[in-house]
């Protein structure tokens, strides 16, 4: 009889952060490693709008995140002639000015502004109000468009009236763009009578005259005027109205009835402005910190649009713990903290949200210290506590003691809300590292393991996590660990490979249909540096679902060097449907070493197999193979 002695040394894992303990035979001391990995990232953006403002109104807001404006303004347009009398055929208006200048503003700041009407075509109407209206922003002397000049009646006794020249002066300011709008065409006696059409408006390039019963063209970031009336129309017409700022066309009559001439069109305003360096939306967590949101919706009862409505701006807070009192006074907002983007919040009925993506690995407890009023808690986008009215102000120790407790690391997230009714705001939570205890080992009756016979070794009572699970390492110590992959992720490409899923850890993969397959991930650059001489052993926890999958083979990669036959180790799987760890020693090759370059890295042939189903839980290189594990929770 053969007797094998063996040491319970185990190594536990996380599935968003690793700790390692060490129990020696005694079971009576422990070492924990955390190993922080972080991740950073920014999600802010800018984005451009272009509004145009109401005609109904005389003041706009200068929104949340703008600090400059390009204001574009432009005037009028005159109306066409009225015909009155038996064969009378008017001519058509002018178009109105176009102003554009930029300005430095301050947000939520109110800017006034008035849009002109467009000239009157109506019979009756004064020469006055057949001129197209100025429109101006802030006010009449900082940035103006002139209105465009109505055309004069045609009467029977003139018969054809004339069209309207636009202004040639009156606009203020606009740079770098202040011009003018077109001429309305004169009335035309020809074989159709013709009424004539009005001119366009005023551009960013040569404004459009009107030509006989053609409208004026168009110009860059300008619009047309209005076509003249012939009898294709109808032996009486009423002039048509003026696009934006455009000259209306003439009226036409010939029965002794009076035509109205058309209407001017009404001028515009059209503010263009850049949002910048807010998030992309409020949905986007701070990278190892916390960003904080505040909105102008919210109440006691987390109602009235509470971290929806009127979404105001946020700032960065770098801290762990998250105190609001200590960025903003209890009967202010958010938006006094230090660094606040945006415009104001509120003090009462609003609401806030800090959110933060990514902590330092460990075991943690969050304790709710202090909230005002309806606050909610959430880890990993799940809602863990919340409490519908105020508690904790003053209160020692915090009535909120471990809110919620478990594991984070750098992909875990927090959202930590509170909204506000009347009143003071209180939202603050403390994180607490906990301390993790090693779980109870029990081993075989004694050390020694008959050869051929099986021990079962249990764990149990760790705080850790409900999602650990453990690897047996052989040995006396802790082993040393080069590199581990726990297929939370898939970051590498593949040979011959189709995956099939990732999830909750286990790679799923089917080798391809030839024979060998040779199936593959590429990881020739997995780590800096290893010492080849004490990490030596791979170990892959592995399951065949389906086929037979013969081998596995490691080609090494050693600095330039390429990938040959003379720096692989292979190990026999095998196919029968349950767990089992393979082990091989990679120092049974000579060339596992450092001689001619480092070691960085594997192909790792995970079959040679044709058309296999395999399930992979890790692949690790330690400085001890991991012992064989058939159970189905890895435990």
């Amino acid at each position: 009889m053969k007797n094998t002695t063996i040491a319970l040394d185990k190594f536990y894992r996380l599935r968003n952060s690793f700790a390692f303990f060490q129990t020696g035979k005694s079971f009576n001391f422990l070492k924990i490693y955390l190993l922080l990995f972080l991740v950073c990232s920014a999600n802010l953006y800018s984005q451009t709008t272009s509004t145009l403002l109401p005609n109904n109104s005389t003041s706009w807001n200068v929104p949340c995140g703008v600090t400059s404006i390009t204001v574009e303004v432009w005037g009028a347009g005159g109306a066409g002639g009225v015909a009155t009398g038996n064969t009378a055929i008017a001519g058509g208006g002018s178009g109105g000015g176009y102003v554009r200048a930029t300005y430095a503003v301050t947000p939520n700041t109110t800017i006034n502004y008035s849009i002109g009407s467009g000239g009157s075509g109506a019979d009756g109407a004064s020469t006055a109000a057949k001129n197209g209206g100025a429109s101006w922003f802030y006010n009449s002397a900082t940035l103006s468009a002139v209105g465009g000049i109505g055309a004069a009646n045609a009467t029977a006794n003139n018969g054809f009236g004339a069209g309207a020249n636009a202004p040639t002066t009156g606009n203020v300011g606009g740079t770098p763009f202040s011009t003018y709008g077109g001429n309305g065409a004169a009335a035309l006696n020809l074989t159709v009578d013709t009424s004539g059409g009005g001119g366009s408006s005023a551009g960013t390039t040569a404004a459009g005259n009107a030509n006989g019963i053609n409208g004026g063209v168009a110009p860059a970031n300008g619009y047309a005027g209005a076509n003249g009336r012939n009898t294709t129309n109808g032996s009486n017409n009423d002039g048509l109205v003026g696009g934006i700022g455009a000259g209306g066309s003439g009226g036409r009559a010939n029965n002794g009835t009076n035509r109205p001439g058309g209407n001017g069109g009404a001028g515009q305003i059209r503010v263009t402005y850049t949002i910048g360096d807010v998030p992309a939306s409020s949905l986007a967590y701070g990278s190892n910190v916390w960003n904080v949101y505040g909105w102008n919706g919210g109440d006691i009862s987390g109602g009235s649009g509470a971290w929806s409505a009127e979404y105001r701006g946020y700032y960065v807070n770098s801290n762990l713990n998250f105190n609001a009192t200590t960025h903003w006074a209890a009967n202010a907002s958010p938006s006094a903290a230090s660094g606040w983007i945006g415009c104001s919040v509120d003090a009462s009925d609003s609401s806030f949200s800090a959110k933060r993506q990514g902590f330092p690995c460990g075991l943690y407890r969050i304790d709710v210290v202090r909230n005002d009023d309806l606050a909610e808690l959430y880890v990993n986008d799940v809602l863990v506590w919340t409490r519908a009215d105020w508690s904790g102000e003053g209160a020692t120790p915090p009535e909120n003691l471990n809110a919620w407790q478990g594991t984070l690391g750098p992909n875990d997230r927090v959202e930590f809300r509170v909204s506000e009714g009347p009143g003071d705001w209180y939202g603050q939570i403390a994180f607490t590292i906990v301390a993790p205890t090693a779980p109870t080992v029990a081993g075989p009756p004694s050390n020694v393991i008959c050869s051929g016979s099986s021990a079962t070794l249990n764990a149990s009572g760790s705080n850790v996590s409900t999602d650990t699970s453990t690897l047996w390492f052989q040995g006396a110590t802790c082993p040393t660990i080069g590199f581990i992959h726990e297929f939370q992720t898939f970051p590498y490409s593949t040979i011959q490979t189709t995956v099939n899923s990732v999830n909750a850890g286990i790679l799923n993969v089917t080798s391809a249909n030839i024979n060998p397959a040779d199936a593959s991930f590429s990881m020739e650059n997995i780590f800096p540096s290893i010492t080849p001489s004490v990490q030596r052993y791979i170990s892959m926890r592995y399951r065949v679902v389906s086929g037979t999958a013969i081998m596995t083979e490691v080609y090494f990669k050693k600095g330039a060097l390429a990938l040959a036959e003379d720096k692989v180790v292979r190990g026999n799987l095998i196919s029968d449907g349950s767990w089992h760890v393979l082990s091989i020693d990679m120092g049974v090759n000579s060339n596992w070493n450092n001689t001619g370059g480092n070691i960085t890295g594997w192909r790792f042939d995970y079959t040679t197999g044709a058309n296999v189903r395999m399930e992979i839980d890790y692949i690790v290189l330690a400085s001890a193979p991991v012992m064989e594990n058939t159970a189905a929770n890895d435990s």
